[in-house]
Order: structure tokens, then sequence, then C-alpha cells
């Protein structure tokens, strides 16, 4: 797995309280999809705060669930979830990628 791949699942493992380690990307992606279904389905107001914390832009957001509707929406979620940590892992901002709690 590359380093890139590493520190992207450790950064979101950590930001969504993740406590399962994961060995693939495909495995951790499941893990995120199924944390993100749980939290849409009992947890709603948590997921919108971490998706705030993450930058997730809901323009973005919402025209990603018109567009692939098809899928389930905690797929595609994580999906951007994924994007948006990527986007912050390339240009070398981790600032924005600190252990909050999401208690709330």
């Amino acid at each position: 797995m590359e380093n890139k791949e590493l520190l992207l699942i450790k950064n979101v493992s950590s930001q969504m309280e993740l406590e399962e380690e994961t060995n693939t990307f495909e495995a951790f992606r499941k893990k995120l999809i199924e944390l993100v279904d749980h939290l849409l389905k009992h947890q709603y107001e948590k997921l919108l705060w971490i998706l705030y914390r993450i930058d997730v832009n809901e323009k973005t957001l919402n025209r990603a669930l018109e567009e692939k509707y098809e899928q389930q929406a905690a797929e595609v979620i994580a999906d951007l979830i994924i994007e948006r940590e990527v986007q912050k892992i390339n240009k070398g901002d981790l600032s924005s990628t600190e252990n909050w709690s999401f208690d709330i």
C-alpha cells in the first residue's frame, strides 16, 4: 500500500472514529461506507458535523447525490470524504486533520 493511502486511512479513521484497523484500501472504504450508513440512519447531526469538519462542500455533496442517485447515499458520501482527504494530502494541508471529538 502506498504512503498516501496509509496517510489517508489514518487521517479519515481518526476523524471518523473508525476503531477497527484495515490493511487494504477497499476494506477501509467498505468500513467507512458502513459507518456513514449508520450515521445517516441513527446520528444524522453527527454526520453533518463530521462533514463540516472534514470540509466536504455542501453544494458538491448535493450535486454528487443527485448525479449518483443510483448509488447508496452512504457510498457517495464516503467517496466524497475520501476525495476531500486526498485533496488535503496532495496539497500538504494536513492542519485540518486534527483529531476532533464529534460528541454532540
